[in-house]
């Protein structure tokens, strides 16, 4: 499914072109705002789903072979205490296998859930930006060939369709929203159902001990995707000439509108802040992941490297000990 790659450079594209479309259409920046919020890669959730299918696959085949392993020798073969044993051994093993195994699937599944949204909600984009980018092309024509004279009417009809356009997404990018609400509680609900099966079939604690030393060794990209978060909702409000609005744990950090009069010197600013933010990936050449910028919206965040996850990142949150 090569064809992921292009979405996040689409969304990318996406964001410059809205927000040079927004010098000439002011009331097209809170339809930035989304875009700019929207960034993502659908690619890279892809893999990460499939990496989790596989461990769901791996969970499963472990299972079976603990399964065939017991009945290979009969119980004609083997009687007694000892065998009574071995499968008292064998039995909580297989369903902790099970319990993970549903956990990698719900994973995969949400997973897989968010990537399709995503590459709907980046084809809305881009569609929005286009449509954006064509009025601001109307624009510098009519200015062009009234001498300016029709250029303050035409601009206060793409406004209004800008205005259009933000709708649209803000009701879209909602409903995106409640759907990662909806996998993350999924998420939750299976992980709760992996740690607790584990350690009430007899896992001991250790599995709640991996969790809690993964979170632990976590925190520095914890506090860099709060802070990331944090400074996207920011820039965000600015777009849409308000401050505040900010949700932290559960309250709301009161709203406050921006003076009208100096609202056409911040939005450009805030935009252009965001470009390095956004940053642009080539998806031709993939394999290279040739990249400028921070690649994401992760603006405070990026004070962290970006990590390519996988065996590596498993060594940093589960460091061996010597």
């Amino acid at each position: 499914m090569c064809g992921i790659l292009y979405f996040k450079t689409a969304a990318q594209i996406a964001y410059f072109s809205s927000s040079a479309s927004a010098l000439l259409i002011p009331n097209a920046w809170p339809a930035v705002s989304v875009i700019y919020e929207g960034q993502g890669d659908p690619d890279q959730v892809f893999h990460a789903a499939m990496d989790w299918w596989k461990v769901n696959e791996k969970l499963g085949e472990a299972g079976t072979a603990s399964q065939q392993l017991r009945n290979e020798p009969t119980p004609e073969d083997w009687t007694g205490g000892d065998r009574e044993a071995y499968n008292e051994k064998l039995d909580p093993y297989e369903r902790r296998c099970m319990y993970s195994s549903m956990h990698a699937a719900a994973i995969s599944m949400s997973m897989y859930g968010v990537m399709a949204m995503l590459m709907i909600f980046i084809t809305l984009m881009c569609i929005v930006a286009a449509i954006l980018f064509a009025l601001a092309v109307y624009l510098i024509y009519v200015a062009a060939s009234t001498m300016g004279t029709g250029f303050a009417a035409a601009q206060a009809q793409a406004n209004i369709h800008a205005g259009r356009c933000y709708q649209v997404l803000k009701n879209v990018s909602n409903v995106y929203e409640q759907i990662m609400k909806v996998a993350a509680a999924v998420v939750g609900g299976f992980s709760g159902l992996a740690a607790v099966g584990n350690v009430a079939d007899g896992g001991g604690w250790r599995a709640l001990g991996d969790i809690g030393e993964g979170l632990f060794h976590s925190v520095d990209d914890i506090v860099a995707g709060a802070l990331g978060k944090l400074d996207q909702s920011i820039n965000a409000g600015l777009m849409k000439g308000r401050m505040g609005g900010q949700n932290l744990f559960g309250w709301t950090v009161p709203t406050r509108s921006l003076p009208r009069d100096m609202r056409p010197f911040i939005a450009p600013l805030v935009g252009i802040k965001g470009i390095p933010e956004v940053g642009f990936t080539s998806p031709w050449k993939p394999e290279d992941q040739q990249e400028w910028g921070a690649g994401a919206p992760i603006g405070l965040g990026s004070m962290y490297p970006q990590r390519q996850y996988g065996n590596e990142y498993v060594d940093k949150t589960h460091p061996e000990t010597p």
